[in-house]
């Protein structure tokens, strides 16, 4: 039925004009909708950018840089992967911190252990730093000195780790080199000492104090143990030549003599100025008293003291030298004691060891102090007698030591008398003879004056022996 046996015509006016508040609304929020997108695509493409900049510059940072989540490290750059000595990037993927370390830190903490303590820190919101020790892929060591801060993304629950090392190998090392210094320095038993570049001592260990008696408070401020006459002097070779070395005597504090050994060095600082020196010295007096005693045993007799067959040998060859340069006669007297073997039998070896003693000493007294007298074992003697000015001279000399020997000598409580038979010989002669064979001579005429009835002399002759 009219109006409604026709299907009303809808135009998109009637439309817009029914739903124009809706339709507007669709609109705006399209526009709104575009805009937003072109926004985003555009910030997303500036984040893109930003982060892909981010990884050009960590990936090329020359300190080496790290990302971990959930204990792993998910990223890293160049300069990591050439600290610990490994090939490449993914070669350090999927890897702990520990799988880099040695079982324990050198705290003695678990590397593990430590290494969870500083990534639950970490996850809090702190940022931890430590010292940790890698091994790299050879082998070696290497010390970081380790920062991790928190790196929170949207879309995790946790945040990821920054992880960046900075080496300190050189610095640990060089460390561990002044720590080790310090415990030689202190537990050295050699005295050692730094002074400045003047020489005044500025610091000293526990030795210098136990050998000179000084201790840190004195020490210090003064000069260190050197030769009043050549002080100045081994501070000038020091610094010239880099070194002196060198024996001294010295008293210690309380007054005793003491001898030491003293190696000074020079210290340059890096522009090649002297700056200090490092003095090390030792107390060598017992040694130089071995020495002293060894010498003495070696060239000396023990029993009176004179010089043995070795030195006097020595002093021969020294006085016929000094007899062809000055032009002047020498002799060389043989004495063996007649009847000492019957005192030594009748008293003992000490009253023979006393007789020895006291008929030495006789004819030490008896010689001038230039002539030598020598025991070359049993009551066997030998003197040198220099600057020989004549026979008669040589033959009063003679006479005089023959008197002495037979003097009367207490020993074990009794009075004994010896006597003695002489033979000598001169220097220089018609042919050169060394020393062995003068004496040899003077030998051959000792045994002569023995054969013609003891205390006497002879003198050595070819016809005669």
């Amino acid at each position: 039925m009219a109006p409604y046996d026709q299907v009303p015509r809808v135009t998109w006016v009637d439309v817009l004009n029914q739903y124009r508040i809706w339709v507007l609304t669709v609109a705006v929020l399209f526009v709104m909708l575009v805009v937003t997108s072109l926004w985003l695509s555009r910030k997303k493409r500036q984040l893109a950018t930003e982060e892909r900049r981010q990884r050009e510059l960590i990936g090329s940072w020359p300190q080496p840089m790290l990302m971990i989540r959930n204990g792993e490290l998910i990223n890293c750059n160049r300069a990591a992967v050439d600290l610990v000595g490994y090939t490449s990037e993914a070669s350090l993927l999927g890897k702990s911190l520990p799988t880099f370390s040695p079982h324990a830190q050198p705290d003695g903490t678990p590397s593990l252990q430590k290494a969870d303590a500083l990534i639950r820190r970490v996850t809090t919101g702190e940022v931890a730093q430590s010292e940790w020790l890698f091994v790299r892929s050879d082998g070696s060591d290497v010390w970081v000195d380790m920062t991790l801060a928190p790196v929170y993304e949207h879309d995790q629950e946790s945040p990821s780790i920054l992880c960046s090392w900075y080496d300190i190998t050189r610095r640990k090392y060089a460390e561990e080199r002044q720590r080790l210094a310090l415990r030689v320095f202190e537990n050295a038993r050699e005295a050692i000492f730094i002074t400045d570049a003047h020489g005044v001592v500025m610091d000293i260990n526990e030795a210098y104090s136990l050998i000179t008696g000084r201790d840190h408070k004195v020490a210090v401020g003064n000069l260190p143990p050197m030769p009043m006459d050549e002080g100045s002097a081994i501070l000038i070779a020091a610094r010239k030549h880099g070194v002196w070395t060198g024996e001294f005597s010295s008293r210690h504090r309380d007054g005793h003599a003491i001898v030491l050994s003293l190696t000074l060095s020079s210290v340059f600082d890096e522009q090649g100025q002297l700056s200090h020196f490092v003095g090390v010295f030792s107390d060598v007096t017992q040694l130089k008293e071995t020495e002293k005693q060894l010498r003495t045993m070696a060239h000396y007799d023990s029993l009176t003291g004179l010089p043995n067959r070795v030195l006097f040998s020595d002093r021969l060859e020294q006085s016929m030298a000094q007899a062809r340069r000055q032009n002047y006669q020498l002799a060389v007297i043989y004495i063996d004691l007649d009847h000492f073997k019957p005192i030594n039998d009748a008293f003992g070896h000490d009253a023979g060891d006393g007789l020895l003693v006291e008929v030495a000493r006789r004819m030490r007294s008896t010689l001038r102090e230039e002539d030598t007298l020598a025991r070359l074992g049993g009551d066997e003697f030998a003197a040198i007698v220099v600057n020989v000015a004549d026979q008669q001279t040589l033959e009063a000399l003679l006479a005089r030591l023959l008197t002495k020997i037979g003097d009367p000598v207490w020993v074990a409580d009794h009075s004994v008398e010896v006597s003695a038979s002489l033979g000598y010989t001169l220097y220089p002669q018609n042919v050169e003879l060394d020393g062995d064979q003068l004496l040899r001579q003077a030998d051959q005429a000792m045994y002569r004056a023995k054969r013609e009835g003891k205390n006497r002399y002879c003198r050595f002759s070819d016809s005669g022996s």
